[in-house]
């Protein structure tokens, strides 16, 4: 398929899927406040468990939950007993789910009914296995399941065995306040400030290589998303006629393949895709709840 098509390739296992920039893109809520919950849900981050239902960390109550796809909840952490700011969530070849809590500088480590299983890391400082506002995280699942983590008010990227014992620090010189990292066929892609830029740095993990960095001009990254061709998806935030727009472009090799507007005023802080049947959906996460858009 030639990229010089309108639209986009993404490839999701072995299927591709185009998301064609002039189409009208459909959204429809997964899930907000609930009937018995009067709250508001700013969820931060997202990911996919082994049954394809959506991982949820929602940050105001600190929780932990797990949705289906008609935005039902399957099961939840205890209210508030675990977590304070509840930030990435990630899982791993064990189908165990990793969440970071900003607030309290540790990682939970969960099975896949949410029965605590272990807790990370037991002190703020700058030391070797310390943390300060760890947020995104991710796991080498395709290898050992080592746990890649921002240390986010550390500059930095802590890498712990798969048991949590403290392994590595990976740094470079324009990390700042790294806060979503994934791992795709030995790359590692961070989403990371520098200075007053959002920048998306990719590197060899074996040898810790810088291969490139990108920034946008007109957009605050908030997110990215890598696909199985390492097709390169970022989300950020513009302001456009006194309302939010969320402003998605793709990348390959380094080169602009497209862009496109998603019509919402949330904030959408993550998102991955997921095929059903023959569609592809984005999942975002935003500081209203979980949105589903519909290519």
């Amino acid at each position: 398929m030639q990229s010089s098509i309108i639209g986009h390739i993404v490839k999701l296992k072995q299927s591709y899927f185009k998301i064609d920039r002039l189409q009208e893109v459909k959204s429809k809520l997964l899930i907000s406040s609930t009937e018995n919950e009067k709250i508001s849900l700013d969820v931060v981050g997202l990911c996919l468990d082994w049954d394809l239902n959506v991982l949820i960390s929602e940050r105001t109550e600190g929780r932990l939950m797990q949705l289906n796809m008609t935005g039902g909840v399957l099961s939840k952490s205890n209210f508030r007993s675990e977590f304070k700011n509840s930030c990435g969530v990630c899982i791993n070849s064990k189908k165990e789910i990793l969440v970071t809590d900003g607030k309290l500088n540790k990682i939970f480590r969960f099975n896949s009914n949410l029965k605590l299983l272990q807790i990370i890391g037991s002190y703020l400082g700058t030391r070797y296995g310390s943390l300060n506002f760890p947020w995104g995280i991710t796991t080498d699942i395709e290898n050992d399941d080592s746990i890649y983590v921002c240390d986010n008010g550390n500059d930095r990227i802590l890498i712990l065995t798969s048991t949590g014992e403290p392994k590595s620090i990976f740094t470079f010189e324009s990390c700042q306040h790294p806060r979503k990292i994934q791992i795709v066929q030995d790359l590692v892609y961070i989403l990371h400030k520098s200075e007053n830029d959002i920048f998306v740095s990719i590197f060899d993990k074996v040898t810790q290589q810088l291969m490139s960095s990108f920034k946008q001009t007109e957009t605050n990254i908030k997110s990215f998303y890598v696909d199985s061709s390492l097709n390169l998806i970022t989300i950020g935030q513009i302001n456009h006629e006194n309302f939010m727009q969320n402003l998605i472009c793709t990348k390959k090799n380094g080169q602009l393949l497209f862009k496109t507007v998603l019509n919402t005023e949330q904030i959408i802080w993550d998102f991955c895709f997921k095929i059903i049947g023959n569609e592809l959906q984005m999942i975002c996460a935003s500081n209203e709840g979980v949105f589903i858009f519909e290519f």
